[in-house]
């Protein structure tokens, strides 16, 4: 069974993608961090908290501690499910803060134990993906083309650096291509 990192920038589509590979593939699994991250966070905070909000304060709600114990309980999560299901990890290590962009990744041990088998990064022009935040900016930060082509180069370098810590190869995948696509690319992979 495949493990798969999931990433890319903000508004590249891996909610969209999820979404559809586990209607289309029923051997699949899917963490999706965000959600997990706001679960826990709501659980520690004893308040509610939006999708949204997290997307919109995440260095002000989630420190580095909290990152890591989602880290942890991932891990765990991989570990039970690997041998039963192709698994999508839906995740992206570089947020956009008020200050500029944050980095929380995983250290080289625990990107080893996660054991990857394959690093996929989508990404979007920066025309793209500032309009995409600019329609429907769901929580996120504004940005100009700059911060989108920036937020897409440094979550690309994380998944570069990535594969090379867990040996597993990372794909780079147009996500301006149909949904349809990306599934059928996923499909022949996960073979």
């Amino acid at each position: 069974m495949q493990v798969i990192y999931l990433t890319g920038a903000p508004a590249t589509g891996k909610s969209t993608l999820s979404m559809a590979l586990q209607a289309e593939i029923s051997s699949l699994e899917v963490w999706d961090y965000g959600e997990r991250l706001r679960i826990a966070l709501q659980e520690k905070q004893g308040a509610a908290i939006s999708y949204e909000s997290l997307r919109g304060q995440s260095a002000r709600v989630a420190t580095p501690q909290d990152i890591q114990a989602l880290d942890t309980r991932l891990l765990e999560w991989v570990q039970r499910n690997r041998a039963i299901n192709h698994l999508v990890i839906d995740t992206h290590a570089v947020t956009s803060e008020e200050y500029g962009f944050r980095v929380t990744p995983f250290d080289a041990e625990r990107i080893r134990a996660l054991a990857p088998t394959l690093i996929v990064n989508l990404y979007v022009s920066a025309e793209t993906a500032e309009r995409r935040i600019s329609t429907d900016p769901q929580g996120r930060r504004s940005v100009n083309v700059f911060k989108a082509a920036m937020h897409t180069m440094l979550q690309s370098s994380v998944a570069v650096s990535y594969s090379i810590l867990a040996g597993a190869p990372a794909y780079f995948l147009d996500a301006e291509r149909p949904t349809g696509e990306l599934v059928d690319w996923f499909r022949a992979h996960l073979q």
